[in-house]
């Protein structure tokens, strides 16, 4: 039989998959040795090649070899293969294949640790069963937007972020790494309660109504962790206080109201979340100043008493006078409280626990009456001397005798002819 033998075939290079197989490329392999005109060929799939080892290099040499019955067509049967005269080796390289690190997504709680994970893939199956094949440790960052990333901390405020994975500090032979899409890092706001604090101090001056939320301080509350959560409460050192609420007295009225109700309850910290929608502290209301004073009053000797009123300085807007009695010592009949003078007018009995009432007193003045004195008109004969005038008065009032008045002296007449 005639020799033949091929040529030209090449090897191709190929990334690491953990085996020394070898692709060759026949596209300008020649068969020597064909007498003109006959059928005759190589089956290519009776050929093979393989690399020295499965290791990543460049340059590497890769084995030809020809299994039986690799010559084809009419022909073949008057052929033999001379494998020895044959081309047996070439050349290619083996790239390092990527191992692609895909973080996993992580919920966790503000003020708690955050252990990521990640998924790998593109590891050749003859290495999936050895765990030393990946050294070192990846290490993670997070970021939102377009933001800069950063190292997760306890700190790290809620919200949602995207997790990277760093690959730097990876190394396994025979690969390379490169890290997958990002991952979704959810950070949930911490749970709270609200109470009141251990001595609250909520007062307000009487107003009328039962507002109070301007009298509500950081120090009339207090936050505490959810019952029956372990994962809640302040935490980090955090100072959070109600950015927003509503307190209501329970009464606008001093003495009745003993707490308020809050509620509307709205948070400083985006970092929290309150589980109470609403809750009760002690309060108190104190009773405001209010003045009732008398107002003068002026009358003549002998009028009837006038009606006395009274002016109020300290009412609450909206909120009228209520009833005052008022006193005073001048009496018609009595003669010792009775003349023209002044006298002390003094109101009282308003009861009325929302205020500290002060009383202030008015004055009545008693203007004297007027007396008249009218000289008679006798009639004499001429040359008689001239008669004692009686002059009578008029005037008295209450009754009054002429002795009682207090009229001292005498009055004096003259005639004019």
């Amino acid at each position: 039989k005639c020799a033949v033998t091929f040529s030209g075939i090449t090897a191709v290079s190929k990334t690491y998959d953990g085996t020394a197989a070898a692709a060759l490329d026949f596209s300008a392999m020649q068969l020597s040795g064909v007498v003109s005109g006959d059928d005759l060929a190589i089956d290519t799939a009776k050929l093979s090649g393989a690399f020295a080892d499965a290791n990543v290099g460049t340059g590497k040499p890769v084995a030809i070899s020809a299994a039986e019955g690799a010559l084809t067509g009419t022909a073949a049967a008057n052929y033999t293969l001379d494998t020895a005269g044959s081309q047996t080796g070439a050349a290619a390289d083996i790239t390092a294949a990527t191992i692609t690190v895909t973080p996993a997504d992580f919920s966790t709680t503000y003020g708690e640790d955050a252990a990521f994970t990640a998924s790998y893939s593109g590891i050749a199956d003859a290495d999936k069963a050895t765990a030393s094949l990946i050294t070192g440790s990846v290490s993670y960052t997070v970021k939102q937007g377009e933001g800069t990333a950063f190292a997760y901390a306890k700190t790290t405020d809620a919200g949602t972020y995207a997790i990277l994975a760093d690959v730097s500090g990876l190394h396994a032979a025979n690969y390379t790494f490169a890290a997958g899409a990002p991952a979704v890092l959810t950070v949930n706001r911490r749970p709270v309660e609200a109470a009141a604090s251990a001595s609250p101090s909520v007062t307000k001056p009487y107003d009328g109504g039962t507002d109070g939320t301007a009298y509500v301080g950081a120090d009339d509350y207090r936050f505490t962790a959810v019952a029956g959560e372990s994962v809640s409460g302040i935490t980090n050192g955090d100072t959070v206080t109600l950015s927003s609420f509503r307190a209501v007295y329970n009464s606008k009225n001093v003495g009745d109201a003993v707490l308020v109700t809050m509620s509307d309850l709205v948070l400083s910290s985006g970092n929290y979340v309150l589980r109470t929608t609403a809750f009760d502290i002690s309060a108190s209301i104190t009773p405001i100043p209010l003045t009732i004073t008398a107002e003068n009053k002026a009358i003549v000797y002998g009028d009837a008493a006038p009606a006395f009123s009274t002016a109020w300085s300290g009412l609450v807007s909206g909120e009228s006078a209520g009833s005052a009695s008022c006193a005073c010592a001048y009496r018609l009949s009595d003669d010792a409280n009775r003349g023209a003078g002044s006298y002390a007018i003094t109101p009282s009995g308003y009861v009325n626990g929302n205020y500290s009432i002060t009383y202030a007193n008015g004055t009545l003045t008693v203007g004297k009456a007027v007396l008249t004195v009218t000289a008679e008109s006798p009639s004499i004969p001429y040359g008689s001397s001239l008669p004692a005038n009686a002059c009578p008065y008029s005037g008295f009032r209450n009754g009054d005798p002429f002795g009682h008045a207090g009229i001292t002296g005498t009055a004096d007449y003259t005639y004019a002819a």
